[in-house]
């Protein structure tokens, strides 16, 4: 690495540097805004930093320099689902996944208006039946 004699104390003019010591890596010499005098980084240095998302998760990044970040987030998925109606109801299964497929709910079969009592709604029927079962 090449060698740079670093003068202070009048002999140039730095109204134009910018640098402060937060912006320079943790550890490294600079001549900056704020004085004539080499000033010392005091950014930090993030190694090898990994963090894992929950569905709809944040992470806040900190300031510093990172050498390496790895971000990612592994959410379940599940295709097409069917669902057959029963008397006890049933469920479909699909809490913290992510769909790529339709739900399909099939149809109640041996149904009709007859066999629904009268006015109530099922689907497309309305139900006509007013007697009694035995």
């Amino acid at each position: 690495m090449a060698e740079c004699i670093l003068y202070n104390g009048g002999m140039f003019n730095n109204d134009y540097l910018t640098a402060k010591p937060e912006d320079v890596k943790y550890g490294q010499t600079f001549i900056g805004a704020g004085t004539e005098n080499t000033q010392e980084g005091t950014m930090p240095t993030y190694y090898n930093v990994e963090h894992d998302f929950p569905i709809n998760g944040k992470f806040s990044i900190p300031e510093g320099y990172f050498v390496s970040i790895t971000l990612k987030q592994d959410i379940p998925t599940l295709g097409a689902q069917y669902v057959d109606p029963s008397i006890n109801g049933t469920t479909a299964g699909v809490k913290g996944t992510y769909m790529t497929g339709n739900v399909f709910i099939g149809g109640i079969s041996g149904i009709s208006s007859a066999v629904i009592k009268k006015g109530v709604k099922i689907g497309p029927y309305i139900g006509t039946f007013e007697g009694w079962v035995d």
